[in-house]
């Protein structure tokens, strides 16, 4: 597994973009809360599924089985579990990167501005 596996520290953006399109998913083992979703809209962009840890900004945006897999934050096993399951499971990546690419289309500036406005519009009323 070691030859499949990219361990990063600081990237470039370009570095960023060549990496996202040459994995087959996105490892993020945070262990506290992070402030931005960033790692997860690089993913999505490529349609790349995302494990993650179940801290807040990444358990908001990951679906478990829809467009990535959630594990227990700091977890070693549940880590080695989602792992597993993504290079494992036949069919699985290739479900969630359609379903990532289905989403996408709903992540328009139209449907943000409109949901804004349905929020704004119920909190007058």
């Amino acid at each position: 597994m070691e030859e499949r596996i990219i361990f990063t520290k600081f990237v470039t953006e370009d570095e960023i973009f060549w990496l996202h399109n040459n994995c087959e998913f996105i490892v993020l083992p945070y262990t506290y809360s992070i402030s931005s979703s960033g790692p997860i809209t690089f993913a999505f962009a490529a349609d790349k599924p995302v494990l993650a840890s179940d801290v807040s900004t990444l358990k908001e945006e990951v679906r478990d089985g829809v467009n990535g897999v959630l594990f227990k934050n700091c977890n070693a096993q549940e880590l080695e579990n989602g792992i597993l399951r993504m290079i494992q499971e036949p069919g699985f990546l290739d479900s969630m990167s359609y379903n990532i690419g289905t989403e996408k289309n709903n992540r328009t500036w139209e449907e943000f501005a409109r949901q804004t406005y349905s929020i704004y519009k119920s909190a007058v009323n």
